[in-house]
C-alpha cells in the first residue's frame, strides 16, 4: 500500500476468505438461493484494457486508479453459485469496478416463477462491464444461457395450461445489455433495464392441442421497473412461424398477441402438423388466411382471449366435400369459460358435396360454454346460397341447440329441375320447370339433420318430365297399368308438380310426387294424374356423385380409399 495525501491506498490484493456461518444479511436473500458456505479467493492480475464506453455517470469527466484483481467465488447450498471475474476497482472514492471477462455459473433442483414449476435451472452468464455507486452498466456476452430440463404449469394453473410440459428449454440471451440506476446508500433502485435479442429454443413442447416438436423463438426484450416486453418470431419445427409480441407489466394483465399468414398447400400442411386437433380429412389446395389473437391474463380475473381469421380465396377439401374461394372474417373471443364466434360476412364461391351450390353467403354468430361446445345459442343474420340456377336460403333467426333438435325453415326458390336431372346420375332422364318451396330442418348437433313433411311445388305453367323408352322397358312389362304410365313419362307434360319431403337422420329420402298433366302417348293428350314414391340414399347417391368426376380430383380419391377400405372391413368379417 502507499499513502498518498494522508490517505493509504492499495496497490496488490491478495486474499483467501471462508465463511461458513453468514450473518443476518443473508435473509435478504430468496430462502431457496440462501448459500450455507462462501469461499472467496482474491489474486492480483494484469491491468485491464480502458473502457471508455457508456462510462457510468459518476465516472464522468474523471481519471481514478483501478486496482486489477482476478475473483473467484464459491458458494455451496441454495444456488450453488460460481463466480469466475477479471476486474479492476478504484482505489479511493468515488468507487467503481470495471469488469472484464466474469463468468457467473448458478444451479438449483426446482424453482417456481409466475405460476410455473422449472426442474434442474441452470444459468451461465458472461459479463462484462462498469458500475459504481449510483449506477451499472453490464452486457451479457455469449455463453449467457438459462437452461430447464422440465417447465409445467403448478396445480392451479390456467385450465388452458394444465397439461402443457416443455422439455430442454434454452434461453439464449447473449449481446443483451442490463443497466440500472440506484441510490447506494439509500438501497433505493431508480431504474432497472434489460435490452435486447432473445433466443428461446424447446426440444418438445406437448399440450393436448398440439402434436409433440421442437419450438424456437428469436426476437427482442425490452424490459424495466414496470414490465418486460418481448417481440419475435416464433418458428415450429414443421416450419410454420408466428408473429408474438408479449407485454407482461407489473402490477397489469399479462398480454400476449399472435400473428400468422398461412399461405397455399404447403404451408398449411406444415400447420396441420403443428395441431393434434387438425382433420385429416381437411386439406388445402390454395388461398391465404391470416390469423391474429391476443391472450389476456389479469392478476385476479379470467383469462380472455380474442381474435379473428382473414380467410382470402381459400380452398380445399374437408371429408368428402370441396370447396374453392371462400372470403371473408371470422372473429372469436373467449372468456368466463364461454367461446363466442361471429362472421359479419364469409362467402364461398362453391361447395361440392358431389351436387354444387354457390356461391354461399353467411353472417352470424355462435355463443357456447367451451365444455359444452354443441349445446349454444346459434344466430344467423343472413344464410343464402345459388343452387341448380336458383336459391336457397335461411330467414334470419336464433335457435338454442341444448333445445336439440331444432327447427330451421330453409326456403328454397327458382331451382331448375332441368338443372337436377343433369347432375342426377341416371341416364335418358330429362325434364323441365320451375322449383320452389319450403322444407323444415331439424337439427341436432348429436344425431344431425332430419327432414319432416317438406313441400317442394313447380311454379305454373308446369313443364316436362321424359324418361327414354329404353329405361321404361322393365316398369311397361309389369302390367297394362304400368305400361300406361311407362308410355306417359316418355313425354309427360304437367301442369302441376307437388312434393312431400321426409329425410331420415339414417340418409334416407323419401320423396312423395303427385303430377297431373297429359302426355301424346296416352289417350290422345287426356288428362293424366301420376303419385309416385321415390326413395333415395343420399350418402350413396352423392358416392356416385363424387366418383362421376363433378368434384375435385381429391375428393373422388378418397371415395375410392374409403369404399376399398369397407370392401376390406366386409370380407374380414365375413371371414
Amino acid at each position: 500500500m502507499t499513502a498518498e495525501q494522508g490517505q493509504w491506498q492499495p496497490e496488490t490484493l491478495q486474499a483467501d476468505l471462508a465463511l461458513s456461518h453468514p450473518a443476518a444479511w443473508i435473509n435478504k436473500i430468496p430462502e431457496l438461493m440462501r448459500p450455507d458456505s462462501l469461499n472467496l479467493s482474491v489474486r492480483p492480475s494484469n491491468a485491464m484494457a480502458p473502457d471508455g464506453q457508456n462510462p457510468p455517470p459518476a465516472e464522468a469527466g474523471m481519471e481514478r486508479a483501478f486496482l486489477p484483481l482476478n475473483i473467484v467465488l464459491r458458494t455451496r447450498g441454495g444456488a450453488n453459485v460460481s463466480m469466475n471475474s477479471h476486474l479492476a476497482v478504484t482505489t479511493r472514492a468515488p468507487w467503481a469496478v470495471q469488469l472484464g471477462t466474469t463468468q457467473l455459473n448458478a444451479a438449483l433442483p426446482e424453482l417456481e416463477v409466475a405460476g410455473w414449476l422449472l426442474t434442474n435451472p441452470k444459468v451461465r452468464v458472461a459479463l462484462s462491464g462498469r458500475l459504481d455507486t449510483t449506477a451499472a452498466a453490464l452486457r451479457l456476452g455469449a455463453s449467457s444461457v438459462l437452461e430447464v430440463d422440465t417447465l409445467k404449469p403448478l396445480s392451479g394453473a390456467a385450465a388452458t395450461a394444465k397439461e402443457m410440459q416443455v422439455k430442454n428449454f434454452h434461453i439464449d440471451l447473449a449481446n443483451t445489455e442490463l443497466k440500472a440506476g440506484y441510490r447506494w446508500e439509500q438501497g433505493k433502485l431508480n431504474n432497472l433495464s434489460l435490452d435486447g435479442p432473445i433466443g428461446l429454443n424447446a426440444k418438445q413442447v406437448r399440450h393436448p392441442l398440439l402434436l409433440p416438436q421442437s419450438w424456437q423463438f428469436n426476437g427482442r426484450v425490452n424490459s424495466d421497473l414496470a414490465g418486460t416486453g418481448v417481440v419475435g418470431l416464433l418458428k415450429a419445427k414443421t416450419g410454420t412461424t408466428v408473429n408474438l409480441d408479449v407485454g407482461a407489466p407489473y402490477g397489469g394483465p399479462f398480454t400476449l398477441e399472435g400473428k400468422m399468414r398461412v399461405s397455399g398447400e404447403q404451408e398449411a400442411e406444415a400447420l396441420s402438423d403443428i395441431f393434434s386437433i387438425w382433420p385429416p380429412e381437411h386439406t388445402v389446395a390454395g388461398g391465404t388466411v391470416s390469423a391474429n389473437a391476443t391472450y389476456e391474463q389479469p392478476q385476479n380475473g379470467e383469462v380472455r382471449l380474442a381474435g379473428k381469421l382473414v380467410f382470402a380465396d381459400w380452398s380445399g377439401t374437408y371429408d368428402r366435400t370441396a370447396w374453392s374461394r371462400l372470403n371473408g372474417l371470422v372473429e372469436f373471443f373467449i372468456k368466463d369459460d364461454l367461446i363466442s364466434v361471429t362472421t359479419p360476412e364469409l362467402t364461398v364461391a362453391e361447395v361440392n358435396p358431389g351436387l354444387p351450390i354457390g356461391p354461399v353467403l353467411l353472417a352470424g354468430h355462435y355463443k357456447a360454454p367451451l365444455a359444452q361446445l354443441a349445446t349454444g345459442q346459434l344466430t344467423l343474420e343472413q344464410a343464402s346460397s345459388g343452387a341448380l340456377n336458383g336459391d336457397i336460403k335461411v330467414q334470419p333467426g336464433s335457435w338454442d341447440l341444448s333445445q336439440a333438435p331444432v327447427t330451421i325453415p330453409v326456403e328454397l326458390a327458382q331451382l331448375s329441375l332441368a338443372r337436377l336431372l343433369q347432375l342426377y346420375p341416371t341416364e335418358g332422364l330429362a325434364g323441365t320447370g320451375i322449383l320452389s318451396g319450403t322444407v323444415p330442418v331439424l337439427f341436432n348437433p348429436a344425431t344431425g339433420i332430419r327432414v319432416k313433411q317438406g313441400r317442394i311445388d313447380a311454379l305454373k305453367p308446369g313443364g316436362r318430365i321424359q324418361l327414354t323408352a329404353e329405361r321404361l322397358k322393365a316398369l311397361a312389362s309389369q302390367s297394362e297399368a304400368m305400361k300406361l304410365v311407362a308410355q306417359a313419362l316418355e313425354d309427360f307434360r304437367y301442369s302441376v308438380l307437388d312434393s312431400g319431403i321426409d329425410y331420415d337422420e339414417d340418409g334416407t329420402l323419401l320423396l312423395k310426387l303427385h303430377l297431373e298433366g297429359n302426355s301424346p302417348e296416352v289417350g290422345n293428350g287426356r288428362p293424366v294424374v301420376l303419385n309416385i314414391n321415390l326413395e333415395e340414399n343420399i350418402p350413396a347417391l352423392l358416392t356416385s356423385l363424387q366418383l362421376s368426376g363433378r368434384v375435385s380430383d381429391a375428393v373422388a380419391e378418397r371415395v375410392k380409399k374409403l369404399l376399398q377400405k369397407r370392401e376390406r372391413d366386409s370380407g374380414d368379417l365375413l371371414e
